[in-house]
């Protein structure tokens, strides 16, 4: 190995290293910058109204599922029980 065989490898050597601290560099940056933002995300706990729920435990395996069989199908004209769904999605 020639003196220019060896300098030329040093050099690569600091590039590479300068190139692995700039890479963690920006590890931590975006790091920092993903936990701000999810400090900014409120966190949102939606509770299905108690009809919906029961009839969810009777949906079939093939996630198919009929209004009429489920219980749901007069509920959408039932306006006390959209608005209490309404006032549920609301809050």
């Amino acid at each position: 190995m020639t003196v220019a065989d060896n300098t030329g490898s040093s050099k690569k050597l600091r590039v590479l290293e300068g190139l692995g601290d700039k890479t963690r560099v920006l590890d931590v940056a975006l790091g920092q910058c993903w936990n701000k933002a999810l400090g900014q995300i409120p966190q949102v706990l939606l509770q299905a109204h108690s009809v919906v729920t029961e009839a969810s435990h009777n949906i079939p395996s093939s996630g198919k599922f009929d209004l009429e069989a489920l219980g749901l199908q007069s509920k959408l004209d039932d306006d006390v029980f959209l608005n209490e769904v309404q006032i549920g999605v609301t809050h």
